[in-house]
């Protein structure tokens, strides 16, 4: 999902017919929610609030995992084989539990999972393992004998600080770090087959 929340704030401003620039994703990337809407009302939308921009983009994105976002490529069969050899599945994301089961419904993966912990609901970030070791409480594992599949540079970095066996997965939105996470992961993949 991080491409389409990396446009997030583009794709809000192109329906409202506002041209934008091309690095806007990079730049709102790194800022939290509310900072991302003042800076696109001091740039874009000045008669705007800071609520009605957030509306606005938590629309777009609705409508990205209700239509858009894809599985990465073999996720699916990797889940059903972890299901038939009984390992469970755990989903540690910083994505809003609402949207996030919207898109596990689409793409038929729901009963493939056995527990979601979301950011919000932990109240925690990625960038202390708080939500990986919720996980790990969960699972009754320890985290050296836990795998955690992560796409970003702040998560692989987090969940292998915490002694977590961590996969780094290629991502286009995380490219420019792809050397740092090579660093931090045990293992880097294209996708899942």
């Amino acid at each position: 999902s991080m491409p389409y929340w990396m446009n997030a704030g583009k794709t809000f401003l192109n329906s409202l017919e506002i041209k934008t620039d091309e690095d806007l994703g990079k730049v709102l990337l790194s800022m939290s929610s509310e900072e991302g809407a003042e800076n696109l009302i001091k740039h874009y939308l000045p008669e705007m609030s800071v609520s009605e921009v957030l509306s606005g983009i938590v629309e777009v994105m609705n409508d990205a995992y209700k239509n858009l976002i894809p599985l990465k490529k073999g996720a699916k069969d990797l889940l059903q084989k972890f299901a038939a050899k009984n390992i469970p599945v755990v989903i540690a994301t910083a994505t809003d539990r609402g949207l996030l089961e919207i898109a596990l419904k689409r793409l038929e993966i729901s009963d493939l999972i056995d527990k979601i912990f979301t950011c919000s609901e932990c109240k925690t970030t990625k960038s202390v393992p708080d939500i990986y070791l919720a996980a790990c409480n969960f699972l009754g594992t320890k985290p050296e004998e836990t795998v955690v599949f992560e796409d970003t540079l702040l998560a692989v970095s987090t969940a292998a600080n915490a002694g977590f066996v961590v996969v780094g997965v290629k991502d286009s939105a995380s490219k420019k770090d792809e050397e740092k996470i090579k660093e931090k992961a045990s293992l880097i993949i294209e996708d899942f087959d």
